[in-house]
């Protein structure tokens, strides 16, 4: 008979360890462990997750307002002037990027867009860019 060093193969470990009781405790963490090498299971501690700081989610949020006016701006000149529309939609049949970036810059935006069409509708792309941290885009996309 082969005799073996180890009470247990330390190379095989067993399946994973979750808690005997039917309430799993929200900071649970299941471990894949050897037995024989470590004990128990591992709990996630507060001191792990970095503070809560809401400075950069507020200037995110003040920046993505100033791309809905932006937004408000050309879905207002879509809805008021039917003619604008049908030169867009006209513009975009023939494929002309230059004249749909035109009419978009027309309605006032001050912000980089990037616009994209097909037969099914048009996407505008607003970001924020080089300015104001560069945290934010708003895409339009609007079917005809």
């Amino acid at each position: 008979m082969y005799y073996h060093p180890y009470p247990y193969n330390p190379y095989v470990s067993p399946a994973y360890y979750y808690p005997s009781s039917n309430l799993v405790p929200p900071n649970f963490v299941p471990v894949h462990y050897n037995s024989y090498y470590q004990h128990g299971h591992e709990i996630r501690t507060p001191e792990m997750y970095p503070p809560i700081d809401t400075q950069e989610l507020h200037k995110s949020a003040q920046i993505f307002q100033k791309l809905i006016r932006q937004t408000d701006l050309i879905v207002k000149k879509i809805i008021s002037s039917d003619k604008f529309a049908r030169d867009l939609m006209e513009s975009a049949q023939k494929s002309d990027q230059k004249k749909v970036d035109q009419l978009i810059l027309s309605t006032g935006i001050t912000i980089k867009h990037k616009v994209t069409f097909s037969p099914d509708g048009i996407n505008i792309k607003l970001h924020n860019g080089d300015n104001d941290g560069d945290c934010c885009t708003l895409v339009i996309a609007l079917r005809w």
